[in-house]
Parts: C-alpha cells; sequence; structure tokens
C-alpha cells in the first residue's frame, strides 16, 4: 500500500525545526513518502494580530493547494497530514475538502483554535500549556480536543515551539512527543498486521476442513494470494523487524510474522491445491 505524509509548516517554524523533522523520519521510517509544502512570504509580527494570522492562513492555504495540485492523494491507502501552526489550518482546510478525507489522518503540533473549525477524526494534538499563540493558561485547546475524543498532550510550561526556557527538559519533552507521535503513525501498522493475522487464521482453518465448492476455493485462494504478497512485500520486513526488536505491543496476536507460521499455511495451500 502506497503512504503519503505531507509536511504543514508554520510561520517560521520550517520542516528542519525538532517537531516536523523527527516526525518526518519517524513518518520515512514507517514507509511513507514525504512531501513538504514550503511556502513562504508572511506579514511580519503576526502573534497577537488576528488580521495578520488570517492573511497569513490565506497566503499559506493558496500555496499549498498549488503545491499540492498534482498529488492525487485518493492514490495512497494511508496519507498524514502533518501540520505546525497555522499549518494545522492549512491542512484541515484541504482535508475536509478532498475526497481522499475518509483515509487522512493527523498529526498535529500547536494548533490554532481556527483549526477545530473543521471536522477532525483520527488526530493527535500536541500543546503547550503556555503558548501565547492560544492563551497560554486560557487556552482552550484540549477542551476541543476533548470534544472531539481526539488525544491531546499539553506540555508543561511550553510556548508555542514546545519548548521551555530548559533545554535539557526540552529534549526530554521532545523524546516524549516524538513516543506519541510514532505510537499514532504506528496505528496503521498494528491495524496491517491485525489484517493479515486474520486472513492466516481463516486460512489455517478452512485447510483443515474437509473440501470447498468452487466458490469456497475461490475465496480461500484470495487469502493464500494476499498472504503471499504481504510476506514478499517491505511491509512485512518492516512488521517483522519492529516485532524482533520488541517495539510491537505484547498483547498482540502476530502469528503471520513467524517465517513458520505464514510459510506452512502456504506451502500446505500449495500442496492442497497447485
Amino acid at each position: 500500500m502506497k503512504r503519503l505524509a505531507v509536511i504543514f509548516p508554520g510561520i517560521g517554524y520550517t520542516a528542519g525545526k525538532p517537531l516536523l523533522h523527527y516526525c518526518r523520519r519517524l513518518a520515512e521510517r514507517f514507509g511513507y513518502e514525504t512531501v513538504i509544502l514550503p511556502y513562504s512570504g508572511f506579514p511580519k509580527k503576526v502573534t497577537g494580530d488576528r488580521d495578520r494570522l488570517r492573511k497569513s492562513c490565506e497566503l499559506a492555504l493558496k500555496q499549498a493547494k498549488e503545491l499540492l495540485a498534482d498529488t492525487d492523494l485518493d492514490s495512497f491507502g494511508d496519507v498524514l497530514f502533518i501540520g505546525k501552526s497555522i499549518g494545522t489550518v492549512v491542512a484541515a482546510d484541504i482535508a475536509a475538502k478532498s475526497s481522499a478525507k475518509d483515509h487522512i489522518r493527523f498529526i498535529i503540533y500547536t494548533p490554532l483554535e481556527e483549526t477545530f473549525s473543521y471536522p477532525l477524526s483520527d488526530a493527535v494534538v500536541f500543546t503547550g500549556s503556555e503558548d501565547p499563540w492560544v492563551g497560554g493558561e486560557t487556552s482552550r485547546i484540549p477542551a476541543l480536543c476533548g470534544e472531539r475524543g481526539i488525544p491531546c498532550f499539553v506540555v508543561p510550561d511550553a510556548n508555542h515551539s514546545l519548548e521551555t526556557d530548559d533545554p535539557q527538559k526540552d529534549i526530554q519533552n521532545l523524546q516524549e512527543i516524538m513516543r506519541h507521535t510514532a505510537a499514532f503513525i504506528r496505528k496503521e501498522q498494528l491495524r496491517r498486521i491485525s489484517h493479515y493475522e486474520a486472513l492466516l487464521q481463516d486460512l489455517q482453518r478452512s485447510l483443515t476442513g474437509s473440501g470447498f465448492s468452487g466458490t469456497e476455493l475461490s475465496a480461500v485462494r484470495e487469502k493464500a494470494d494476499a498472504l503471499a504478497e504481504y510476506y514478499g512485500s517491505t511491509d512485512w520486513k518492516l512488521d517483522f523487524a519492529d516485532d524482533e526488536a520488541g517495539l510491537l505491543p505484547s498483547g498482540l496476536k502476530r502469528g503471520v510474522l513467524s517465517e513458520d507460521g505464514i510459510c506452512n499455511a502456504l506451502e500446505q495451500f500449495r500442496e492442497l491445491f497447485s
């Protein structure tokens, strides 16, 4: 399955800065093609100026649409929109109007309240308790997330860059933010493993049966073909490596990641029906 991660930077917070840099690297680690939207030309002194903020969002949205004009989001099975600040508004706007919106997921760093004027389904949010762009301690971001059932991680004493006045604490916070980010990205991997695990169990049950009609055999063959394709894919190699490294949840059923289990089932199918 093709996967795409689109990076929507903020004003001055480019894709080379920590949050977006490491999130992009995580996405690539999980097999996502990445696209960075390098929009620019914002007015100065936007903080606290609602008119300039609105104009900045409009400018970024116009450029983002132009930069994505030749990208067919529908051709990707899983799409991540990764936004920072005004980039979260732009990402939400584009997703809401896209025919691919049902399989777009959001990683949202320091969102503005305007971001929540759009429907957000599968998302995770990170905000700072002292973010002046959303009112600091009076921020409505956690409540807006709560209304939508969106996980919201509030970084104590952190500003709009999710940084504090203690660089050592910032490094610890960044590590924790990326841990939650990786867990969110990994959700698609866990769904994939569970999907193929169910196919393997169905195939194994079918192979112990007494016989098949033509229609039943066709269905069993489809499962075997799907498992064989997965077994030969980079997805399986990634899933297997993560399992070997102890990165998958202990309670996850993953017999499909056992070479013997999947090989034996496919070999038995070929012996019976080849």
